[in-house]
């Protein structure tokens, strides 16, 4: 009870925020990485996913949902994958991600500066 089952596309990890927290704490288990502290036992890896997922803040977790969330709004705007991206990054800061007309232009104009170089 108080639970939502949200289904999301297969191959988008940018709109899973537990997909952001996986490679967060994979990554960042003291300083060494997952990868480097495991044995490859299941046994190992019972008490290092905890650990792992355990050093992971409430804030960078709020991050994660709130980046999920800007990508979710360049997608329903109608952009890419790249373009998405894009406006993500560009707009990281603010609620959500500008307008798509707003964003491709300036991919356009970003396009066009690199071609001129």
């Amino acid at each position: 009870k108080g639970h939502v089952c949200l289904f999301l596309p297969k191959f988008h990890c940018e709109l899973n925020p537990i997909e952001m927290l996986w490679g967060y704490a994979k990554y960042h288990h003291t300083c060494t990485g997952y990868q480097n502290v495991t044995d490859g036992r299941f046994s190992t890896a019972k008490t290092l996913v905890p650990q792992c997922l355990d050093m992971c803040d409430v804030l960078t977790i709020h991050h994660f949902f709130h980046k999920a969330w800007h990508y979710m709004d360049a997608y329903r705007k109608g952009l890419d994958a790249q373009q998405a991206a894009f406006a993500v990054k560009k707009y990281h800061s603010h609620h959500r991600v500008g307008l798509a007309t707003e964003i491709l232009a300036t991919l356009d104009a970003k396009t066009a500066s690199r071609g001129l170089l």
